[in-house]
């Protein structure tokens, strides 16, 4: 459930854009059309995790970032989306022990999330906890196995914990799949 509010056929076509702009990295652009759309639905979660997704790629208000997942997770706590977005605040902002506890619970309602096993393994390979990196960036890829970060992050740890024949054949793959 993404939220209540009305969804007319103008609204949506507003959210729409509002989500293009995010894909096409122009953030700033991005905010204020969420903001329009929160004027008339201000209830639609899924536009507020969008509007704290364009805030957080802006990085020019963080702290409307939070408030804004903060709000999405007041009704609906289990989010994945809001999790997984509070999480990527609180990497950047070095709170490794938040943005862990927000993948783990995206982790809890969707097991299958790639993202957050990437993300997850990140912060564990940064407190160099190797092989508990190595087993979700190994999960990822076999979730999603065109997920570049998924075997770059697993080449990287696999040679910081000394297999570095296998971490250079991640190494590869990795560049193989950049190479598209």
């Amino acid at each position: 459930a993404w939220g209540a509010g009305p969804r007319t056929e103008e609204l949506v076509r507003l959210y729409d854009r509002g989500v293009a702009l995010v894909e096409q990295h122009r953030h700033a652009e991005a905010i204020p059309v969420f903001d329009e759309v929160l004027r008339s639905a201000p209830d639609w979660n899924a536009a507020r995790v969008n509007l704290a997704i364009a805030l957080l790629n802006d990085q020019k208000d963080l702290e409307r970032a939070d408030r804004e997942l903060n709000k999405v997770l007041e009704s609906e706590p289990q989010n994945p989306w809001a999790n997984y977005t509070l999480s990527m605040l609180y990497k950047h902002l070095g709170e490794n022990a938040k943005a862990q506890e927000g993948l783990e619970a995206v982790l809890k309602a969707d097991p299958r999330s790639a993202d957050a096993h990437v993300g997850l393994r990140t912060i564990l390979a940064s407190e160099g906890k190797l092989e508990d990196a190595i087993a979700h960036f190994q999960e990822a890829k076999q979730i999603d196995p065109y997920l570049i970060p998924a075997h770059y992050g697993l080449g990287r740890a696999l040679m910081q914990g000394g297999k570095t024949e296998e971490g250079q054949k991640e190494l590869q793959e990795f560049q193989a799949l950049r190479a598209g």
